[in-house]
């Protein structure tokens, strides 16, 4: 054996960092996603399909209320390994679990992984909902000073005297996240009310804005109650809840994460003043979903951005906007959406037209 050689072989030193060059790194473990995201209370049986990477056979998972060590009532039945982008939780909720968003941990061998507020458990069905209160701000101009169509009344609010805030409870204004979701999810709809407000109202503007023939979201010859810019009781409204969100579940606004957009419906309605309850006028910003008769193929709907969550694990702050249409030409047209506009009266819905809309409505949760 050539001399060299065996002295080489023979160094303890250089075989120590044989070995510790040549063992392969164990693999870190990311968890990233859960489908479904949320389940009410009482759930048994569910499977969650947990996203991330590295994970191993034999990986275990736990389920955490966000921040904490606390499990919160979710307890883990099984954890199933079906690659190393996936593992298959199968958890049950207690009936009284704590409704929060919870962090999910996965183990394989001596690695752990963990993803922060993934999941939620939500009020089970025999729970009753109430509605919570949130402040709305109506914007009247874009980022760039161009004056919006929907406005507030330029007053400002009592609680922090900023101009286009609307305070629920206070001055005849009702701003809340509606109990009477759908699907028997949390409160998840935003609805902003004006109509009982002996002071406060909504500034609208149509008639300019009308969509020309021949371009898309155009179905009939405009016919506005007027042309200009009115204050009137407004009452305005997002749906969330009736939309399937791809998991298992539906949109709702509370359960967002921090970042999450949401596509919901709208509506955006006046009272004259002086007519009749029954009597009004809506602009409907639905798409061509068809889901419970919501079917304006024409117009667009709304984006819902969650901005933070607070410290309940539940989303505390949202934008609201159009969702951006096309001209003619199919070119996007920013921050403006297609709406239309229907009037209510003793013969139902007649159709006034479709309408280019620009509007930013901010929504606060304490």
């Amino acid at each position: 054996m050539n001399s060299r050689f065996a002295r080489a072989v023979s160094n303890p030193i250089l075989w120590v960092l044989l070995v510790v060059f040549a063992a392969p790194a164990s693999a870190q473990i990311s968890v990233s996603s859960a489908n479904p995201n949320n389940a009410p209370q009482g759930v048994t049986n569910l499977i969650v399909k947990i996203g991330g990477n590295g994970f191993k056979r034999g990986a275990s998972s736990k389920f955490f209320i966000t921040g904490t060590t606390n499990p919160g009532g979710i307890t883990v039945n099984s954890t199933a390994f079906v690659s190393s982008t996936e593992v298959d939780a199968n958890i049950t909720v207690a009936a009284d679990a704590t409704v929060s968003g919870f962090d999910i941990e996965v183990t394989a061998g001596d690695r752990t992984g963990k993803g922060t507020d993934l999941f939620a458990v939500i009020q089970g069905n025999n729970q009753k909902f109430t509605n919570l209160s949130v402040t709305t701000y109506i914007s009247d101009t874009d980022a760039n000073g161009v004056a919006l169509m929907i406005q507030s009344d330029g007053q400002s609010g009592p609680k922090n005297g900023v101009v286009g805030e609307y305070d629920d409870g206070q001055q005849g204004v009702s701003s809340i996240l509606t109990a009477n979701s759908f699907h028997g999810m949390p409160p998840g709809d935003w609805q902003f009310g004006a109509q009982n407000s002996p002071t406060r109202s909504v500034r609208f503007t149509i008639g300019t804005n009308a969509v020309p023939f021949g371009a898309p979201g155009y179905t009939v010859t405009p016919n506005p109650p007027f042309t200009g810019t009115r204050s009137e009781p407004g009452h305005l409204e997002d749906i969330c809840t009736e939309i399937p969100n791809g998991s298992g579940s539906f949109n709702d606004m509370l359960l967002m994460t921090a970042g999450q957009v949401e596509n919901c419906f709208a509506y955006l309605r006046w009272d004259p003043v002086g007519s009749k309850p029954t009597t009004f006028y809506r602009f409907e910003m639905t798409g061509n979903s068809g889901i419970n008769g919501a079917n304006d193929p024409e117009t667009t709907e709304v984006i819902v951005t969650c901005n933070s969550v607070g410290t309940d694990g539940f989303c505390n702050d949202w934008f609201i906007d159009p969702q951006p249409a096309t001209d003619v030409n199919g070119n996007v047209i920013p921050g403006t959406g297609i709406a239309r506009l229907n009037f209510f009266g003793n013969k139902g819905a007649m159709n006034l037209g479709d309408y280019y809309l620009t509007f930013h409505f901010h929504i606060t949760r304490p």
